[in-house]
């Protein structure tokens, strides 16, 4: 049931999409090819728009921020990662110790070193 709810959905988005972009192709077409803005600025126009109260916004300083952002919850994921390593490891780790410290060899060794006396 799940299974199918969620292809109808992704049948739907899929749709959505492609009617989107159909309806859009005409005016993409229409558009110069010398005036495409980089994405920073258009970014920057947007940004100003949007709150003009920011007039001295500069995008290296927000692009500094987020990356840092970005950069301390990858770390945060990785230390979690590596705790969690560490946990697998020793689990196994005793284990194996648990199993070594089993007699069963010893007991076995004994049963025929008696059978052979």
């Amino acid at each position: 049931m799940l299974v199918l709810l969620s292809k109808i959905l992704l049948g739907v988005s899929l749709a959505g999409i492609v009617s989107i972009v159909l309806r859009k192709i005409p005016v993409m077409a229409d558009l110069p090819e010398a005036a495409a803005p980089v994405l920073s600025t258009v970014f920057k126009r947007r940004a100003r728009r949007i709150a003009p109260d920011f007039s001295g916004f500069s995008f290296e300083v927000f692009l500094q921020k987020s990356l840092s952002k970005i950069k301390i919850f990858v770390l945060r994921i990785e230390h979690k990662i590596d705790g969690q390593l560490r946990r697998i490891r020793r689990n196994k780790k005793e284990e194996k110790k648990d199993l070594g410290d089993d007699e069963y060899w010893d007991e076995l060794k004994q049963e025929v070193e008696d059978e052979g006396s």
